[in-house]
């Protein structure tokens, strides 16, 4: 049997037409047209992909996704009637993967689902989660790479949307480098070429509103025009919980 596919939508035909459609290209399809049913089914086995409905009857769409992104890790392919860029926007920086306007062409949707889940089994081909530095350190900021917070200086810790987490990850291993828009669409995202580059400029200036660096020569995200964007602050990137001048045995988490 192939992978298994999650269908999460409350309109019976086209639940219908994504499992039909898949189960002839050797997906397993579950389906669920209830948040409840999709909890369910989730905790009954792991999916390797949801397909999710944004417009779920008395369902907060984004809050849904931020949910499915801050307790898992499994790709997730918006298929909903909104189509407007500020909906497509919004579910891709809260972690959705892709996103594909209804009506859709069962076709296509396939050949993005296959292409998301290539993207998936390239992440995991990554170092492993001990491997990968745990703190980074810029310009007295901290970002926890685990528990996906960013600490200001003098400030407390606060948790990072996944597009600024994802976007702002990316600045950090690539210091004082010129990143385009499309090396940062693909860090955050990992989407093609039909999702405009504006979002990128759109989390750039969201980021730098919440690190409070302006557009100006010291910026710490600075923009080069015709080529993308450059993290300029030196960082720092350790495996533990260790701070800058303090002693192994101290500062860690309780």
């Amino acid at each position: 049997m192939g992978r298994h596919i999650l269908a999460v939508d409350s309109d019976p035909a086209a639940l219908h037409l994504i499992a039909s459609y898949l189960a002839q290209h050797d997906f397993h399809v579950s389906t669920a047209a209830e948040v409840q049913d999709m909890r369910r089914r989730l905790s009954d086995g792991q999916a390797d992909l949801i397909t999710l409905d944004m417009a779920l009857p008395g369902e907060d769409g984004p809050a849904l996704v931020r949910e499915l992104r801050e307790t898992s890790n499994i790709p997730i392919v918006i298929v909903s009637a909104l189509g407007d860029a500020s909906d497509r926007v919004l579910a891709l920086e809260l972690g959705a993967d892709d996103y594909v306007t209804k009506p859709f062409v069962p076709r296509e949707l396939a050949a993005r689902i296959k292409s998301v889940l290539r993207r998936a089994e390239g992440r995991g081909l990554a170092p492993s989660r001990s491997e990968q530095p745990r703190i980074y350190h810029f310009a007295g900021w901290e970002l926890d790479r685990q528990l996906r917070t960013l600490t200001p200086p003098d400030g407390r810790p606060d948790r990072l949307s996944h597009g600024q987490f994802q976007m702002l990850l990316a600045f950090l291993e690539s210091p004082q480098r010129v990143l385009s828009r499309a090396q940062l669409l693909a860090a955050t995202h990992g989407c093609g070429a039909d999702v405009f580059e504006r979002c990128v400029d759109m989390q750039v200036l969201r980021l730098r509103r919440r690190l409070d660096a302006k557009p100006a020569p010291h910026a710490l995200i600075r923009t080069e025009r015709n080529a993308g964007y450059v993290f300029t602050a030196k960082v720092e990137a350790v495996r533990d919980w260790i701070r800058p001048g303090r002693h192994a045995g101290l500062d860690r988490p309780t």
